[in-house]
């Protein structure tokens, strides 16, 4: 059976359906990107693609974006790479070297002072430590990441690792505890909405109603997670169901059923070459096979399943193999071996369980729950001394008031006094203000009657500034139209010269040719363009000095195109104005795009609006 581990960024399966084209995606963006942290991160992105599928890919595009994170000083950037580095080893079942390079990433991810990257870190070093069977040290390092996670509030990272503190208690037997802890880490799954973690806690709290043999329950978890994986298209986390159901019809016996869903998790594990996937389901394969006393198909499968086992480092899941090939000598009466096989398993099995260690993560969640607790006495503490805090305040809040009470009264006494002398200074500065107030109006109609002035004066000259740009776009219209209808009279007539010379004598196609060559010539006659240009820069003031200021590549026959373009001429009058193909047209707007440094996506027209 399998319990699924969560974490962000690691562990996780590839999907084929659109790797490609996610591929292809990131290269074409990382081919037109200049920036080395943008370069770092996407060296990143296309090594998690390659996870599982191509893991010398993976190393290369991990050591690039080390390199370029290395050079910007990026610690975020450094320990994504070396998690991408884990990931590629993970799946080759080499757990030493996944551990070594989480722990790079967790040295990077230190430096950054990110809390929420700290605790995935965390929370990854402790699924290592799961696969690797060291369930105390794998506990240490799942609680130090959930106190940053409830530290940050974040709920995803908490529900992760509340599922996987299920699995170290379900590997230790402790069924109770798992299901508390998967129930916690289902609620806030529901809460947050996050499918993928709802199918896997739903899938693993079914395995624990199958180990207790509660099968009508284990079915119905699993169904739900297997509802879920369909539409979220998870191969990875489909094999897992896969396999737990067919375990769950092998333990009733239902053996056809079994075969079926085995075997389809494992065409799936293979296909996304997940080893520990594969050694699994060749160990419950053996299982159904041991039931039906096939005991030659299910030796061959359970020294398959040691193999890979011994190699990914599981130790409670190799001992899982060594005791079932105990079992198959048993019922072959080849007692030496079944002796052997079962001390095999009790060794590993007593260095991974033993009674200190559940002891020890007994009391790793009493400390965390306790600290906890700590915390909220603190809290309520704290809230105390606000609420005594607030007492005093007032108190003092009263006492001045009554304070400021008494001084008002001896003010008042004082200022009636004040007043009656007032009144009589109040009365003469009333009649300092009137006359005041007679010249203020008198001064404010004279500036009134100024700004209407003034306002008359700009409106005339903003009327005749119009009426001259006006005369000038006119101008500078029939300058263009003017263009335009004699380059395509003349092109016309260009055309039927050459279709007349088609069937010409020798002699007609060399003066047709002669005819032609003039033509040409006039068509690009440089006195056409200095005299529409001389009408454009009188509408578009210092067009071209800006355009060259900023792009001073633009050659002269670009700021032609650029004019064009900024009086809105089509392709077609643009094949016109320069007498050349359209193919030609869309050449030059290629290459004048590439100089620009803008992309197909945006009009060039609305661009050079803005020179």
């Amino acid at each position: 059976m399998r319990k699924k581990t969560i974490i962000a960024i690691f562990f996780f399966a590839q999907y084929f359906a659109g790797f490609a084209n996610n591929i292809d995606s990131l290269l074409l963006i990382l081919n037109n990107t200049t920036n080395n942290q943008q370069k770092a991160i996407l060296f990143n992105k296309i090594a998690n693609e390659y996870v599982g599928l191509d893991n010398k890919k993976v190393s290369t595009y991990a050591d690039s974006a080390l390199f370029l994170g290395d050079r910007i000083n990026n610690y975020l950037i450094i320990a994504n790479a070396y998690t991408n580095k884990a990931n590629s080893y993970y799946y080759k079942g080499d757990f030493d070297s996944t551990l070594i390079y989480l722990k790079f990433s967790y040295d990077a991810i230190i430096k950054s002072n990110n809390k929420d990257e700290i605790a995935s870190s965390l929370n990854r070093l402790g699924l290592i430590y799961e696969a690797k069977s060291e369930y105390q040290t794998s506990s240490e390092y799942l609680f130090e990441a959930l106190t940053i996670f409830e530290e940050t509030n974040n709920l995803k990272g908490i529900a992760d690792v509340y599922n996987n503190l299920g699995i170290i208690n379900d590997r230790m037997f402790d069924f109770e505890k798992s299901i508390e802890f998967y129930n916690k880490s289902y609620e806030i799954y529901t809460e947050i909405n996050n499918k993928d973690g709802q199918a896997k806690t739903l899938n693993n709290i079914a395995t624990v109603h199958l180990d207790l043999n509660q099968f009508d329950t284990a079915i119905v978890y699993f169904k739900k997670a297997l509802k879920i994986l369909i539409t979220l298209n998870n191969k990875s986390e489909i094999a897992t169901a896969m396999n737990n159901i067919g375990n769950l019809f092998s333990k009733q016996n239902i053996f056809d059923s079994a075969y079926y869903y085995l075997n389809e998790a494992l065409k799936i594990d293979i296909e996304i070459g997940y080893k520990a996937g594969i050694a699994n389901d060749y160990n419950d394969i053996a299982i159904v096979e041991l039931k039906n006393k096939n005991y030659s198909k299910a030796l061959t499968f359970l020294h398959k399943a040691l193999k890979i086992r011994k190699e990914v480092g599981n130790k409670l899941l190799e001992a899982q193999s060594l005791a079932d090939l105990s079992k198959l000598y048993r019922e072959i009466n080849m007692f030496d071996s079944a002796l052997f096989y079962f001390t095999l398993q009790t060794k590993i099995k007593d260095s991974i369980l033993n009674e200190d260690m559940n002891i020890k993560i007994s009391e790793l969640q009493l400390k965390y729950a306790s600290e906890k607790k700590d915390k909220e006495i603190q809290l309520l503490k704290k809230d105390a001394q606000i609420s005594k805090n607030i007492k005093i305040i007032f108190s003092v809040a009263l006492l001045a008031l009554l304070i400021i009470s008494i001084l008002s009264l001896y003010l008042l006494k004082t200022k009636s006094k004040l007043l009656q002398k007032n009144k009589i200074l109040l009365s003469q500065s009333e009649e300092i203000s009137q006359l005041a107030e007679q010249k203020h109006e008198t001064e404010k109609k004279l500036l009134e009657e100024e700004i209407k002035k003034q306002q008359e004066l700009n409106i005339l000259q903003e009327e005749k500034h119009n009426s001259e740009l006006q005369h000038k776009n006119r101008e500078l219209t029939t300058s263009t139209m003017h263009l335009l209808n004699k380059n395509k009279m003349l092109s016309e007539i260009q055309k039927s010269l050459e279709e007349l010379s088609l069937n010409a004598i020798p002699e007609t196609r060399k003066v047709i040719k002669q005819i032609t060559r003039e033509i040409n010539a006039n068509i690009n006659l440089d006195s056409d363009w200095d005299q529409f240009k001389k009408h454009f820069e009188q509408v578009n003031t210092n067009f071209f000095a800006n355009l060259q200021d900023k792009y001073p590549t633009l050659t002269k026959g670009d700021l032609k195109v650029c004019a064009y373009l900024r009086i809105n001429l089509s392709s077609k009058e643009l094949a016109q104005m320069l007498n050349i193909s359209l193919s030609g047209v869309n050449k030059k707007l290629y290459r004048l795009r590439r100089k620009l440094n803008i992309t197909s996506d945006e009009s060039l027209t609305i661009f050079l609006m803005d020179f």
